[in-house]
């Protein structure tokens, strides 16, 4: 596995545990894992890591729309909620 794909993973990982732990959106985190994502895209890593890279942009779509659904429904409920998003 290569280095970008692990700093991928590793923030990707990141986001998802603190959205489903948080008791306050993870701004930063998500910005972090957003980040990390860009770059392995312009990286290569859709040719050289597909599986790996659809896999982390799938934790990332579900953990973005975690907090979405907070945000819309103007409380914390789904950050305390430990659902699993892998």
């Amino acid at each position: 596995m290569s280095r970008a794909t692990k700093v991928l993973f590793t923030a990707v990982f990141a986001a998802a545990v603190l959205v489903s732990g948080c008791t306050k959106p993870p701004v930063q985190e998500m910005d972090n894992a957003r980040a990390a994502m860009k770059a392995a895209q312009e990286g290569g890593a859709e040719m050289c890591a597909g599986t790996e890279y659809l896999a982390a942009k799938q934790k990332l779509d579900a953990a973005e729309a975690k907090v979405a659904d907070a945000e819309k429904n103007g409380n914390k409920v789904s950050f305390t909620n430990r659902q699993k998003l892998s």
